[in-house]
């Protein structure tokens, strides 16, 4: 059912088409030939009819556009249509199981290391993210290459780095503030869930359908506020405990640099849905690594005064749309610049 469901919906889509337009010939059948005498309740129901009937077409054509003209990243994935994103978009995918091109190694090299935010979730070609962007403004001697995936916290990436066949030169680590949830997992905190799954008769509508998907969600998203998951961050970057035990996953990844002796800077990303509100937590980080001699980049003060719509993918997607990442590359060029 999988398969049908998601490689061959339209056969689905036939099969409602059939069903739909028998039982049209059926009714009209009936009143056409064994209930031809005209009455107030034959009326009724002829006109009720046409009605069903012409909503279901109706409904059947706006499924067919959703399916297979719709597609649109969400910042989670939970939608059929962020689905269709992924398979239509999340590639090329190189033999470390990275979403980029295969390496070609120069003499020195950068490694870009993070989450969504440098997968680049909600970007369609890799070639318009900020760590593509850097490697084509940098001269042959420079090669940039990408460790990154969705849902990666600080513990990954130093995995990453750590079982990578290739040492570094220059390590960049993309911070975003939700970066701490590990450290505070560990330490007991639990994390609210962003995902409210309709009861299970809505369900087998909106697992199945990708117009009651996409009607489900919009309502559901468009109402839900941040406020929980707001105030967990905030309890957690003030939680002495947590904040002592992430700090212990930023210096694994300073130490790792200087064990391999590569020169290491860290981009920090506000939440871009409200620069000004996670102004806090991004000047906490920074100041630590500042403090420490680290090379920081916070983009706070690059996109406190800009729109949100400047900035996101989509109202649905908050990650960094293709002009912030453009503009990232920049600034990483111009102020990071080992290259230079």
């Amino acid at each position: 059912m999988r398969t049908l469901f998601t490689d061959h919906y339209y056969v689905l889509l036939v099969a409602y088409f059939v069903a739909i337009t028998i039982l049209c010939a059926a009714a009209a059948y009936v009143f056409l030939r064994l209930w031809n005498k005209d009455n107030p309740n034959r009326r009724f129901l002829v006109n009720t009819s046409i009605s069903i009937f012409s909503t279901l077409y109706i409904l059947l054509i706006f499924e067919a556009l959703f399916a297979y003209c719709f597609v649109q990243s969400d910042g989670f994935g939970f939608t059929l249509a962020a689905r269709q994103w992924f398979n239509k978009y999340w590639h090329p995918i190189n033999s470390y199981g990275y979403r980029d091109y295969e390496p070609s190694w120069a003499d020195k090299t950068v490694f870009v290391v993070g989450d969504s935010f440098v997968a680049g979730h909600g970007i369609k070609k890799v070639d318009s993210r900020f760590s593509n962007i850097l490697a084509n403004k940098l001269d042959e001697n420079w090669s940039v290459t990408t460790l990154a995936k969705n849902g990666w916290n600080p513990g990954n990436y130093l995995n990453a780095l750590k079982t990578h066949d290739k040492k570094p030169d220059v390590i960049i680590i993309s911070y975003f503030i939700n970066d701490i949830e590990s450290a505070a997992a560990g330490k007991g905190a639990q994390m609210p869930s962003f995902e409210n799954k309709p009861n299970k008769y809505i369900r087998q509508f909106t697992n199945y359908s990708y117009l009651a998907n996409w009607i489900y969600w919009r309502i559901y998203r468009g109402s839900v506020g941040s406020n929980t998951y707001w105030h967990y961050l905030k309890q957690s970057y003030s939680d002495k405990d947590i904040w002592n035990a992430h700090l212990l996953e930023l210096d694994a990844l300073i130490s790792y640099a200087d064990e391999v002796d590569a020169r290491i800077g860290f981009l920090i990303w506000p939440n871009l849905r409200d620069v000004n509100g996670s102004k806090v937590i991004t000047n906490k980080v920074s100041e630590y690594l500042v403090n420490k001699g680290i090379t920081v980049l916070n983009l706070t003060k690059h996109y406190e005064n800009r729109s949100v719509s400047e900035l996101i993918v989509n109202s649905l997607d908050a990650h960094p749309n293709e002009r912030v990442n453009a503009e990232v590359a920049k600034l990483l060029y111009d102020e990071f610049a080992p290259w230079h």
